[in-house]
């Protein structure tokens, strides 16, 4: 049994890990398969045998949306999203259809067998503003830790560097947010901006609030980042 109801219209900071940190998303073809099931498995109340092969205007007209994103953020060996459940057992309906079919698609390809993700997802519900607007910027700011985890604790050897590698990070939403030529085109589709609006009046006033993170932002969020 969940720790966390999943009540329609609340927003959920989702996670999950793989087994044996196993790096499946710096292979560009599964963690793009990984966005394409996110999409396609949001809007169709019942899947039908071919939908991957469902064209743009398909998927449009169909929109059976069972949450609505927020933000997402893909890491080697693991994501996050934030989003908000739309209708009943809408998170676990799309987690479901998308980390299953990524596992029998990683199994077939690499000739293996059992759980690919170390056990069902983890959801948090998002309690207050203070926390939504937190973890905004923590979710983006995770890209930094593929050069070091020393932002964490709101230090930056170089902050340029680490500028150009979150305006850079295909697997993240925070270019959609910037209009950056890096945007990934699934995440385009996928992300509502509202949640982002309702905090920032320009993208400038994000990357300050990536730049100003520090150890007492973290202890806002603590409780709902799902470190695993």
């Amino acid at each position: 049994m969940r720790e966390v109801e999943l009540a329609t219209g609340e927003i959920f900071h989702v996670c999950n890990r793989t087994v044996e940190w196993i790096k499946i998303f710096n292979t560009p073809e599964y963690a793009e398969y990984f966005l394409e099931s996110l999409l396609l498995a949001n809007t169709f109340s019942e899947l039908p045998r071919d939908w991957r092969r469902k064209k743009e205007r398909d998927v449009l007209k169909a929109k059976n949306d069972l949450v609505d994103f927020y933000a997402l953020e893909l890491m080697p060996d693991h994501f996050h999203i934030l989003l908000k459940q739309i209708v009943e057992n809408g998170v676990q309906k799309l987690m479901q259809r998308t980390c299953n079919g990524l596992a029998k698609l990683f199994n077939a390809r690499e000739g293996r067998r059992g759980h690919l993700f170390i056990g069902p997802y983890k959801a948090v519900r998002v309690s207050s503003d203070a926390q939504g607007q937190h973890l905004l910027t923590y979710l983006h700011a995770n890209s930094l830790d593929l050069i070091s985890k020393s932002w964490r604790e709101g230090k930056f050897k170089d902050w340029p560097k680490a500028e150009k590698i979150l305006k850079s990070y295909r697997w993240s939403s925070l270019p959609v947010f910037l209009n950056e030529s890096a945007a990934n085109p699934i995440i385009c589709k996928l992300i509502n901006k509202e949640f982002f609006n309702n905090y920032y009046n320009s993208s400038k006033e994000h990357i300050k609030a990536l730049r100003e993170w520090s150890s007492e932002d973290y202890e806002i969020i603590e409780n709902v980042t799902n470190e695993q």
